[in-house]
């Protein structure tokens, strides 16, 4: 869809490399509370948005951004309680 270049889809690939590492890490740490990890998992996750952003170019992040799902939890207002369920549900 982003008809990314060989370049991109390296860098790409080692970007979500890391972040399924970083994630991994965060979940193996016994001393990062429980209540901690969601948020932790989401800077993690708004980390790699941005990393991808940086590779993509303004065509890309056009259609980049035009595909991803809008997260309420990520805008001035609070959402609401029927978005939770589905935002959860495997597709």
């Amino acid at each position: 869809m982003l008809e990314l270049t060989e370049a991109q889809q390296t860098q790409l690939a080692k970007v979500l490399a890391s972040q399924r590492e970083q994630i991994r890490q965060l979940w193996r740490d016994q001393e990062v509370p429980p209540e901690y990890r969601i948020g932790a998992m989401r800077a993690i996750n708004e980390q790699t948005e941005d990393r991808i952003r940086a590779l993509l170019n303004d065509e890309q992040k056009k259609k980049y951004v035009a595909s991803r799902p809008r997260d309420p939890a990520r805008t001035s207002q609070q959402p609401n309680v029927d978005y939770w369920p589905n935002a959860t549900k495997p597709k």
